[in-house]
């Protein structure tokens, strides 16, 4: 089990844990003399799946109250947030309060932005429950909604008191949610360590050493957010390799299109892009793709994409300066650069590559 403490401001510092069991730390966080609540908020699937969490946080004093979510990216809205807030205020939840979030991304995301805005903040947990969600969404602080069709357009930055990854709920996922987010997994190799990548390419889902693989991607992803815990300086940008054009995919399906896939292929597109422009190794782009398809994740645009629209879309990236997107490409396996400006022309002949008839 691993333990990190990041601070993120003069006075702010996460707890993040985690490892087999690191559940058994969250009594320490959720309750004691200084809490007058816990709320727990989660989605009807996990909710059946871990009662223990529930069990846990009700062994304590205070009193503990439950918000169960649709699944899904339709309980990340702010219909949804609204509904969540007049909970809060409702069951009398003061500022000793504490939100526990108990899921995916979607939880996470949804249930820090409650924290963020109730009485202009109030403290909360992130308890990823999926393996997209231990290894990149759960850390960091960025809470969101969705808006007009628009991924996480509305959205503040609250760092939770502690992240707790515990790598056995990784045990109850079906394989498609493993695929899902191994996407983010292969993320943090090719962005920052060959030989980490090198690694994943001799695993395999049957023998995957998750404590390792998760360790390793915590222990990345809080060293760029202590560096750039708001997203300004260009090295937590780094993290956003495939996000471009993946969040746009998600936009065009309606958030059919799960995000782990989405960015796998956004994550080739980029990758492309990089060869041309930067000179990576095209090698090293089959390589890229190579990976991605032995984790089953895809390679390739959706049949009849519109990459007219597909770009149009790429403008509303939250990294667009002036209308312009800066895109994160690969210089070479394990070293990315933040910050390009990409001709339409070369996405645009990036994505029409992309399709299975090419």
């Amino acid at each position: 089990m691993i333990r990190i403490h990041y601070r993120v401001t003069a006075k702010n510092t996460c707890a993040l844990i985690a490892g087999n069991r690191a559940l058994a730390v969250l009594p320490q966080f959720a309750r004691g003399n200084a809490r007058t609540s816990v709320v727990l908020i989660t989605d009807r699937t996990v909710a059946r799946l871990h009662g223990r969490v529930l069990r846990t946080l009700r062994e304590g004093r205070v009193p503990v109250h439950t918000i169960v979510l649709r699944p899904g990216e339709r309980s990340k809205e702010l219909r949804i947030a609204e509904r969540c807030l007049r909970i809060l205020q409702q069951k009398k939840v003061d500022r000793y309060g504490i939100l526990v979030a108990l899921g995916g991304g979607v939880v996470g995301d949804l249930t820090g932005f409650v924290a963020s805005v109730y009485l202009r903040g109030i403290d909360y947990i992130e308890v990823p429950t999926t393996l997209l969600a231990q290894v990149d969404s759960g850390i960091g602080g960025k809470t969101g909604v969705d808006f007009r069709g628009i991924k996480n357009v509305i959205g503040t930055f609250h760092q939770p008191k502690a992240v707790v990854c515990d790598t056995t709920f990784l045990r109850t996922l079906p394989q498609d949610e493993l695929i899902n987010g191994m996407a983010e997994v292969i993320k943090y190799g090719l962005i920052g360590s060959r030989t980490f990548t090198a690694r994943l390419e001799e695993c395999a889902f049957n023998r995957m050493p998750w404590d390792e693989v998760v360790g390793f991607c915590v222990r990345a992803k809080a060293a760029a957010v202590a560096r750039d815990p708001n997203d300004r300086k260009g090295e937590r940008v780094l993290l956003n390799f495939g996000h471009t054009v993946g969040h746009a995919l998600e936009s065009m399906s309606n958030f059919l299109l799960p995000h782990g896939k989405a960015i796998a292929i956004g994550m080739v597109a980029a990758v492309r892009i990089s060869n041309e422009l930067l000179g990576f190794n095209t090698q090293d782009c089959a390589r890229v793709e190579s990976l991605l398809a032995h984790y089953n994740l895809p390679t390739r645009l959706p049949a009849r994409t519109n990459i007219a629209r597909l770009i149009n879309i790429l403008q509303h990236d939250k990294k667009a300066q002036g209308g312009s997107v800066r895109w994160v490409l690969l210089e070479k396996i394990g070293k990315a650069r933040a910050g390009v400006k990409v001709p339409r022309k070369i996405v645009h002949e990036a994505l029409r590559g992309m399709f299975n008839s090419e």
